[in-house]
């Protein structure tokens, strides 16, 4: 096994792709709402957001994270009626400066409880989770909360996504927020090197680090039970054949197997995809000497 490098690649024996399959779930967590009901801090619109914390969880999508989706996210509302927040992600664009790259809402918010709403927006290392404190002005909100020695970040108005905009220091403040982030374990084949000498090279991409392994009936490959990456990817794998298949493939010259990929994301969900590949070995001739 090494990081993907460029090779001549031969005829392409993928003949089939099937459907993957899904097993486990997980997930990481990042950003922190307060234990009990918090006061109203906000009473006007901004966007906030929490680079650092002095500690408990952090707000910043980890670096085990290359690809990942924010799938739903919490705030702790403060007591009334009618309070509104959006949920955003920012991403840095050097010092004060960050980006929107993503949001949901406004969502409208059940008083003095936890709110959980769904989500779907993707997301990689080293982004940042904020919010915008949407109808503060005419309703305030517990868009942050108290915390001694921590500084959020803010600014007035409301950045649309894909707008950068320069952020101010709030000093013993963090947002009001929390989210879930699935890494993302969908991966691709790239083209089939299959030289004519008994084995496959497979190009597997992986979005992120984790575990990878591979098993099948008939199969033999490069990763020996279980091989961890350090990061994301693209990487040979080596399939060969082995018992009944490999008699089968030296007696006809070619041979069908059929290889399972497991590959579990740091943190992540298990997914498995199959594909078929077709193994092709040379004829040695044997040539008759006549007699003199």
């Amino acid at each position: 096994m090494r990081t993907r490098a460029r090779i001549a690649l031969g005829s392409v024996s993928l003949l089939a792709l099937l459907a993957p399959s899904t097993a486990a779930r997980g997930a990481v967590t990042i950003g922190q709402t307060p234990l009990s009901t918090p006061t109203p801090t906000c009473i006007s619109q901004i966007d906030l957001l929490q680079p650092t914390v002095t500690s408990a969880t952090k707000y910043v999508v980890p670096s085990t994270i290359a690809q990942g989706t924010l799938t739903r996210w919490s705030h702790r509302a403060a007591a009334g009626s009618g309070q509104q927040l959006t949920l955003k992600v920012f991403r840095s664009t050097g010092g004060s400066n960050y980006e929107v790259v993503g949001h949901d809402g406004p969502r409208s918010l059940s008083a003095a409880r936890l709110n959980t709403f769904p989500a779907s927006i993707r997301v990689r290392a080293g982004d940042i989770l904020g919010l915008n404190s949407a109808n503060a002005a005419t309703v305030p909100n517990a868009c942050a909360f108290q915390a001694n020695g921590d500084s959020l970040r803010e600014r007035m108005g409301d950045l649309p996504d894909g707008a950068a905009g320069s952020f101010t220091s709030v000093a013993n403040s963090r947002v009001n927020v929390s989210a879930r982030i699935e890494p993302t374990n969908t991966f691709s084949f790239g083209p089939v090197f299959s030289p004519r000498r008994g084995f496959a090279i497979v190009p597997v991409s992986l979005p992120n680090p984790g575990r990878l392994s591979v098993s099948g009936r008939g199969v033999g490959s490069s990763v020996h039970r279980t091989l961890s990456l350090s990061g994301p990817g693209t990487f040979d794998v080596a399939i060969w054949a082995t018992g009944q298949k490999r008699r089968r493939l030296k007696r006809r010259g070619r041979v069908l197997v059929a290889p399972s990929f497991r590959y579990t994301p740091t943190s992540g969900a298990r997914r498995t995809q199959s594909l078929t590949v077709m193994l092709k070995k040379k004829h040695r001739r044997h040539h008759r000497h006549k007699r003199r």
